[in-house]
């Protein structure tokens, strides 16, 4: 993968997280703040979860490159694992979010201009971080996901996907009719 394709993967995840926002905010704002019973999530706190997964993966590739670490090219058991990760993102199975990105993590209530508006300046952060990424770290295994382990860069925009799709269902359902 290079950086042209990383790039482009990006633009699809976002057109994806622009389509979901433009059809919520079509939504009262009771609605998108309503938990669908109690300890389940709220669709805002959902978006928060999604959007907080992505901005603490990118903290740590920021981190883990900053000290200049020895990396390791991407090989087939990356490609393995991201595969892994994708298939558990798209199973029926409950897994508990870490503590970071979940519970007191996630705010009560929210206003979805504002998550739209965070959102959208992590994705630019995202991309310029791409953008400034040397060449020689484009085909390494940076990214750590806690269940897939080491991935590559796309890994990581593919499991953002996957991660984003599968809480999209459950804003869906959280919303009432």
């Amino acid at each position: 993968m290079n950086r042209t394709q990383l790039i482009t993967q990006l633009q699809g995840l976002d057109s994806e997280l622009n389509e979901l926002l433009k059809s919520l905010s079509t939504y009262s704002h009771e609605a998108l703040n309503k938990n669908p019973k109690e300890g389940a999530w709220s669709a805002t706190q959902v978006l928060h979860h999604v959007k907080l997964a992505e901005y603490y993966s990118l903290k740590y590739c920021e981190k883990k490159l900053s000290f200049n670490p020895e990396l390791g090219k991407v090989g087939w058991q990356e490609h393995l694992r991201g595969k892994l990760v994708k298939w558990y993102l798209q199973a029926p199975l409950k897994v508990k979010a870490p503590t970071i990105m979940s519970g007191s993590a996630l705010p009560a209530e929210s206003e979805l201009s504002d998550i739209e508006s965070e959102w959208k300046d992590q994705r630019k952060h995202l991309k310029k971080f791409f953008e400034d990424l040397p060449e020689e770290h484009i085909d390494k295994a940076v990214y750590k996901h806690p269940f897939g382990g080491r991935l590559s860069f796309g890994g990581m925009l593919a499991f953002y996907q996957a991660h984003f799709r599968r809480h999209q269902k459950q804003i869906w359902r959280t919303i009432p009719s």
